[in-house]
């Protein structure tokens, strides 16, 4: 039963009980009318009461764990800045710098989620397609399909400070990084299918660009803190 329904249920059993005894026990006079009375006033503030004091709780906890979500908030604000920075790179006709600042993140995801079709850059055919130009683009690659577990542990075990909205753009992010990761697999597997995903693969890129477009819409911030 969840939370909402149980407090239905209670409020409306105290509600019923004090009816109950109004209408059956005071009306047809089977006990005294002020005690009657009584015990009906008395069934009406036990349910207030009740209903008061879980609400209190429940002001307490949130309180409690308000740090927490600060922190799941903050960790996935990181990911998603990370994220961002290495694919928006593969689509974007215009180069930006390593640590991009909040104007320029949020410039180029507006112009990002305005595209309706992507096609792979000079830079992510350079370093990354077909295969990775050196160690350091494994490496990014690495952390790039890593993203994909870190953001299902952080939906999974965080689940309760995460608005349902935002758990659906998440499994939006980690279907698409599962695509790129299988056209990566693929064409290093067969050549030969290159010309295939390197029309796919945009569209995954695009489609996480669009998600992170819509977090930030939602309040999450995925540049870095300005200093």
């Amino acid at each position: 039963m969840s939370k909402k329904s149980y407090w239905i249920f209670l409020i409306t059993t105290f509600t019923v009980i004090a009816f109950l005894i109004w209408l059956g026990f005071v009306q047809n006079q089977w006990i005294e009318y002020n005690l009657g009375v009584n015990l009906f006033t008395g069934s009406i503030f036990m349910a207030l009461t009740v209903v008061f004091l879980s609400l209190l709780v429940d002001l307490r906890e949130k309180q409690e764990w308000k740090d927490v979500e600060i922190w799941v908030m903050g960790k996935l604000r990181k990911r998603l800045y990370k994220l961002f920075n290495i694919l928006a790179r593969f689509i974007y006709s215009e180069t930006f710098p390593p640590r991009p600042s909040k104007e320029e993140v949020l410039r180029i995801l507006d112009t990002l989620n305005e595209m309706k079709e992507a096609t792979l850059n000079d830079y992510g055919y350079h370093y990354y397609f077909p295969k990775p130009l050196n160690d350091l683009s494994v490496y990014q690659l690495d952390v790039l399909f890593g993203f994909r577990k870190y953001l299902s542990a952080l939906e999974s075990k965080y689940s309760r400070f995460i608005d349902p909205k935002i758990r659906i753009s998440l499994m939006e992010i980690q279907s698409y990084l599962d695509s790129i990761e299988a056209d990566f697999n693929l064409v290093t597997r067969f050549p030969s299918s290159q010309n295939v995903v390197e029309k796919d693969m945009p569209k995954s890129i695009l489609g996480i660009m669009k998600e992170i477009y819509n977090l930030h819409k939602m309040g999450i911030e995925i540049y870095p803190k300005q200093t």
